[in-house]
């Protein structure tokens, strides 16, 4: 474990929100505009330690001082998980070939580099147990890496199991079991917390209840389950048997469809959103696949995206994507609209 110390970066704490070093646009940036209700604002984006308009050559000092000569920025930057206090993201990062352990409150910033004979090659997604504990796909080493609450590798997961290209994974609260895809294989795998094989569901194909490289998984409040199924240009919906219950979106380029859907998540009313890294933009649907919003174009502005890839939406409604061509994530917040 690298720990980054950003204590010289940090804005003034306030009660309102994270006092991390970060980006933020000057004036509000909020869709869908006009004269319509805010649904979605703007936050803050981050990098790393590179997120300064002071003296670059000032900071790159500092920063070497700190850990050397090594990088300590984002590099591609693709599945997202809060602690269950929310005061801390966890963010696994192929690029980088590491897990992002960055405080939202004290700008503490570590590298987690997984086990110490199976070091993380492509971690790509992360969730966290009901323990507190996390699990980290790694789709390069085919495997499923366990770490304690602080981020610490304590070792692998369903080892015995033959897991695939292991990628999107999200902990069930409603059916209390971890949920696994398996992309190549096109498989949807489920265990308890302790590691156990519960079911498996799925297969390559277009038909309903298979896939063809499905990339991410949330859950709703019902338990219901939304599945991006990539190379089939949709969103799948299952049920607590896993099976398949309805789908919507195709392949085009018009509001509805899909180029390259990647992450998803739903905010606390269960509206759907899907992150293409295609459009680079977010689809907003209803849980009947109803669109309501657009948000996100291309480019390296504040709300623009490159390549974004994953999506996790905490207890608070902060909405952080994964904007893995920009080497940063971006942080947006859902307002519920007042009764």
């Amino acid at each position: 474990m690298k720990t980054i110390l950003l204590s010289l970066l940090l804005l003034p704490a306030c009660a309102a929100g994270p006092a991390v070093f970060v980006q933020r646009p000057e004036s509000p940036l909020v869709w869908p505009g006009g004269d319509q209700p805010v649904r979605i604002s703007m936050e803050f984006s981050y990098r790393g330690l590179v997120d300064t308009d002071r003296d670059p050559g000032f900071w790159s000092q500092v920063g070497q001082w700190v850990i050397g000569q090594e990088d300590r920025a984002l590099a591609a930057p693709y599945g997202m998980v809060t602690s269950a206090d929310g005061e801390t993201l966890f963010v696994a990062d192929p690029g980088r070939g590491v897990v992002h352990r960055i405080s939202l409150y004290s700008g503490e910033h570590r590298y987690l580099t997984g086990l110490e004979d199976k070091p993380f090659r492509s971690p790509v997604g992360v969730t966290s147990l009901p323990s507190g504990d996390l699990v980290v796909s790694d789709s390069t080493r085919e495997n499923l890496v366990r770490c304690d609450s602080d981020g610490e590798a304590v070792g692998l997961f369903a080892s015995s199991v033959d897991l695939g290209r292991p990628t999107g994974l999200v902990w069930d609260a409603v059916g209390q079991r971890l949920l696994v895809l398996d992309t190549t294989g096109g498989r949807l795998l489920a265990f308890s917390a302790e590691g156990d094989l519960l079911q498996i569901a799925g297969g390559v194909g277009e038909e309903a209840g298979l896939y063809n490289h499905p990339t991410n998984l949330a859950i709703a409040s019902d338990g219901r389950i939304f599945l991006t199924d990539s190379l089939n240009f949709r969103v799948q919906v299952l049920n607590a048997n896993l099976e398949p219950i309805g789908e919507f979106g195709i392949a085009g380029t018009g509001p509805g469809s899909f180029a390259k859907p990647k992450g998803i998540a739903l905010d606390s009313e269960d509206h759907v959103y899907v992150v293409d890294g295609m459009f680079d933009n977010i689809q907003v649907f209803d849980p009947e696949g109803q669109l309501l919003l657009v948000f996100g174009r291309s480019g390296n502005g504040f709300g623009e995206f490159l390549l974004p890839t994953g999506i996790f939406i905490d207890k608070q409604d902060r909405i952080f994507v994964a904007d893995s061509g920009n080497s940063r994530f971006q942080v947006f917040q859902y307002h519920p609209i007042e009764p």
